[in-house]
């Protein structure tokens, strides 16, 4: 983990309806990572639906939503950040058609 500049954290936010892969933040490039300083995601509607979050190809978080509402909310401590791989787009698998909605605050380190 790595000290947080506060400056340069930028949110991300949007839905997806559709099972299979989606990348919700592109790799940033050659010599550099994503920084991730927290996340929130939401079921939009009823249905059993389990969330895989992805730093390329390593599941590094595993969500199972069930109705709407349900949903989680990751904040890394003060000060830290969750880097992903150098390189590596972070994206999240979905199991079935299902909407959820997400947001994601990261910066490029």
């Amino acid at each position: 983990m790595v000290f947080v500049d506060q400056q340069r954290i930028f949110p991300v936010s949007g839905s997806i309806a559709a099972s299979g892969s989606t990348a919700i933040l592109d790799a940033p490039g050659e010599g550099q990572c994503i920084a991730i300083a927290g996340y929130t995601i939401q079921s939009l509607a009823d249905g059993e639906q389990q969330l895989l979050i992805k730093s390329g190809t390593v599941t590094v978080a595993r969500l199972l939503l069930v109705k709407k509402g349900d949903g989680a909310v990751f904040w890394v401590p003060d000060g830290y950040v969750w880097l992903v791989g150098e390189n590596e787009p972070v994206h999240i698998d979905a199991s079935a058609n299902i909407s959820f909605a997400y947001t994601v605050w990261w910066y490029r380190a």
